[in-house]
């Protein structure tokens, strides 16, 4: 992963667009939903409020893959010995490993939510397993329009990660040459007493050598994510004159 200027997080639960949904939404739960939580709507929700409560959903997943991106980077040094349940020790360089894996596999998720979202928010009426980049992005109601330079953007920036995401998926666990440099100790350490004097003489300096790795894992997760999310931002914000037209003619044309 290359590192480059870090930008400030942007909190997408804030966006226009989030907010409006949550204002329809709120409504909708008001007017056609019982007062205590959960439960099934008091009566048949009418095409607006279908699609607003469709939209809000949709909306969720989406923000709430971003909201997992920036888990990362916090998770990562988070480290503290552990075993698991059979005595087996979880390493340093086992905690970051599954933590890059996880960070890995949740960017994939982001641009498939991203897909699914604008085929709800435009009603093109596309199955869910149905929504790839070429059914949805190029579309004849999105192409020509800013959502689908907003989509363009995001698919930029997830795509130099796909081939990583796919090999943890269906092939092998992650690692990379930096992190081999110090997880050959890390992997003694499990196979060895705690007092073995080749793990206390080594131990400061593997300590150290992890402790700035971590480091710049940390900068570069951020960097990514926080880029992840400001495109995304950027896509909810071409969605919500879509989003206003449309619960607008569904309100216009029920009865």
């Amino acid at each position: 992963m290359a590192t480059s200027k870090p930008s400030a997080s942007v909190n997408l639960h804030n966006t226009p667009l989030v907010q409006r949904l949550s204002s329809l939404t709120a409504a909708l739960l008001r007017a056609a939903y019982p007062p205590q939580f959960g439960g099934a709507p008091l009566r048949p929700l009418s095409p607006a409020e279908d699609y607003v409560r469709n939209c809000m959903l949709s909306a969720g997943e989406l923000v709430t893959a971003c909201d997992q991106l920036q888990y990362a980077p916090v998770y990562l040094s988070g480290y503290h010995r552990r075993s698991t349940a059979d005595g087996s020790l979880i390493t340093r360089a086992d905690h970051v490993a599954y933590q890059v894996e996880n960070f890995m596999i949740r960017l994939g998720t982001v641009t498939d939510r991203a897909l699914k979202l604008v085929n709800v928010v435009f009603q093109l009426g596309i199955q869910p397993k149905e929504c790839r980049w070429s059914v949805v992005a190029e579309n004849a109601h999105v192409a020509p329009t800013a959502v689908r330079k907003r989509l363009d953007a995001i698919e930029q920036a997830v795509r130099p990660h796909r081939a990583a995401r796919n090999r943890i998926v269906h092939q092998e666990r992650y690692s990379d040459e930096q992190l081999k440099k110090w997880e050959v100790f890390f992997v003694l350490e499990k196979s060895c007493a705690e007092s073995d004097p080749l793990i206390r003489r080594y131990r400061t300096f593997y300590k150290t050598m992890a402790d700035r790795d971590v480091r710049s894992r940390r900068e570069e997760l951020s960097v990514l994510s926080n880029g992840v999310s400001d495109r995304i931002a950027r896509l909810l914000e071409s969605l919500l004159p879509v989003v206003e037209r449309t619960n607008q003619r569904l309100s216009d044309t029920q009865p």
